[in-house]
This record gives C-alpha cells, sequence and structure tokens, in this order.
C-alpha cells in the first residue's frame, strides 16, 4: 500500500512539472536576426541586424517594413547592411534608431518618410541606446556610461552625465518617459530623472557583476518592481518604495541571464534560466517558479509580457516565438 502511495505522489509530481512546461502557440521566422525588440502601445518594433525596422501587430503577428537603412562601409570599403541596435517611437510616426555607421562608427537618425541624420561617426559619441522623451528632446547613452539629453529643436545638449566609470549596458525608461533606470557593467542600477538627468537611487547588491537589462513596473500598491537581468547568473528583484528605500533579492540561474521580462503589476518576472535559452516565468512575492517555456535555440535578447498572460521572446536569431501562461 505505501508503494502505491508512493507511487501516485511520484506520478502527481511528474505531471505537475509537465504542465509547467510551455510550448509557443505561435512563432515569426524572420529573413534576418532580431538585433532588439520593444513594445510601444500595441506594436512590436524590432530591429535586425540588417538594417530594418519592422512593426509587428502581436494580435494578428502581420508584419510591415517601416524602413531599411542604406548601406555602410567597411574599413575595407566593403559595402554592408548596418546593424540597428535600437528603435524607438512616440506616435509610429517619427523613429529614433540607433545603427552602425561606416568603418565600424555609430548613426542616429530620425525617420519620418525620410532618414535624418542627427549624430555620425564624426561625433565621436558612441551612442549605445537612444529614446525620446518628448517630440523635441531625446534622451541617450554611450558607452561610457553618460547620459544625454539632447534638443532636436535647438541642437543643443540640455545636459551630459556620466554616472560612472564602469561601461554602459542598457536603459529602461517608464511610459511616460519621465525616469530612467540605467544598468551597466558594475551591477548597479540608476534611477533618475529623464529631464533633469539627476540620479534619485542606486539599486545595488542583487548582481556583483554586469547587468545585461533592468525593467521596472509598478504594483499595486504604488511601489517600482525592478528585475535585473546579470552576468553572474542571477537574477535581482528591487522592491522600490515612494520614499527611494528598497529590498531585494536574487534567484540564481545556470547560465548567464541575458534577458528578463516583468509584468505590467509587477506580480510576474521571467528570465532566460539554461544554457538552452529556457524561460522561466516566475511570482515576484513568493518567488515560485510558475512556468518554463521552451522553444528558442539562440541567446534571447528581450522577453516581452503582452498582458498577464502572454509573452513574446525574441533571440539572437530569426526566431520570435508567442507563449501563453497557463
Amino acid at each position: 500500500m505505501r508503494c502505491k502511495i508512493l507511487g501516485f505522489f511520484l506520478l502527481l509530481s511528474v505531471l505537475v512539472r509537465a504542465e509547467t512546461l510551455v510550448q509557443p502557440f505561435a512563432q515569426i521566422e524572420l529573413q534576418n536576426s532580431v538585433v532588439s525588440m520593444t513594445k510601444i502601445q500595441n506594436t512590436l518594433y524590432v530591429a535586425t541586424d540588417f538594417g530594418e525596422v519592422i512593426a509587428i501587430n502581436p494580435d494578428d503577428r502581420s508584419q510591415t517594413l517601416l524602413v531599411k537603412l542604406p548601406l555602410v562601409t567597411t574599413f575595407l570599403d566593403n559595402l554592408y547592411a548596418p546593424k540597428i541596435f535600437y528603435v524607438d517611437t512616440l506616435d509610429h510616426q517619427r523613429f529614433l534608431i540607433t545603427s552602425e555607421s561606416d568603418k565600424g562608427g555609430k548613426n542616429l537618425f530620425l525617420y519620418h518618410q525620410q532618414l535624418e541624420q542627427i549624430f555620425s561617426q564624426n561625433d565621436s559619441l558612441h551612442i549605445k541606446k537612444a529614446a525620446f522623451i518628448s517630440q523635441d528632446k531625446i534622451f541617450l547613452a554611450l558607452a561610457s556610461n553618460e547620459i544625454i539629453l539632447y534638443d532636436l529643436n535647438h541642437k543643443q545638449f540640455s545636459y551630459r552625465i556620466q554616472l560612472s566609470e564602469a561601461p554602459f549596458s542598457d536603459f529602461w525608461l517608464s511610459e511616460d518617459r519621465q525616469y530612467f533606470l540605467v544598468s551597466c557593467e558594475s551591477g548597479i542600477l540608476y534611477f533618475g530623472n529623464t529631464l533633469e538627468g539627476k540620479v534619485l537611487v542606486k539599486l545595488e547588491g542583487a548582481n556583483k557583476d554586469k547587468v545585461y537589462q533592468s525593467l521596472m513596473s509598478l504594483n499595486a500598491k504604488g511601489e517600482r518592481i525592478v528585475i535585473s537581468a546579470g552576468q553572474d547568473r542571477k537574477v535581482g528583484v528591487y522592491t522600490l518604495k515612494n520614499d527611494l528605500s528598497y529590498t531585494y533579492y536574487a534567484l540564481g540561474a545556470d547560465f548567464l541571464v541575458y534577458s528578463v521580462g516583468l509584468n505590467p503589476n509587477g506580480t510576474l518576472g521571467a528570465f532566460n534560466s539554461d544554457e538552452n535559452s529556457m524561460i522561466s516565468v516566475f511570482d515576484i512575492a513568493t518567488k515560485e517558479e510558475t512556468a518554463k517555456l521552451i522553444g528558442h535555440q539562440n541567446v534571447l535578447n528581450a522577453i516581452i509580457f503582452l498582458g498577464d498572460k502572454k509573452i513574446v521572446s525574441a533571440e539572437d536569431g530569426k526566431n520570435i516565438l508567442f507563449w501563453e501562461l497557463p
């Protein structure tokens, strides 16, 4: 009798684990590899390594090629399609595009039916990422971990501030574009005001090494929930309170954590958790894993929640996968 009971519970355990393994319900295979993907309102914007900006409707997964950048030259004067690192928009009409330039430099374009070059390799800024703050102001981050507010109308810097000596990794902007969250190779996250460039708080402790990505959502209490992806094989989770005090914890992974996701109300997190690019979804409050998403073949560069029940993810390859959580 005891063996039967033990067998029953072992079978139940296997079934429960199997139920948490989730296959994608849809897949998009692009012609070229994804460099970055971001969700703005209800549109996914994909930047590729072949100079393309592609808009994807996540509901029907239809694709629209918005722009194809002109070819650039190598140090040997060979022509090739530039890699686009990031694309941003406020109104789905004007696009800010950070891309490769000639001979390994960086370009920053404003695209509105035609390309307007804002910065080129001649400006020696080495821009890593750029996004709109408003229609006439943009927020830039440099490899040197400097942040810049640039006025498009007056063509001048409003500020240029170096956050630390550690090289820049990534930034996130709040939905209203009033706040930034900058991650870098020190493991420290910088949360501040975009219009002033003022750092309001430094978040540290969860990651001891380079943070590849960090995201933030507001929970039901109005607290800011932050999730970070670490080279130290850890996912950091911070709860930032209104008085700017914070608590944190870290979850271990079996591989370098390149990408993280966070749902809109800060109750669910996600991260690539092993060398096979499996995505682990977990409860922010309890730290318990709720699902494992399997199907990717390459390193992830984006995990995006489409509400609380659906996730879309992209890899350093041609595949974009869509998942529905149990």
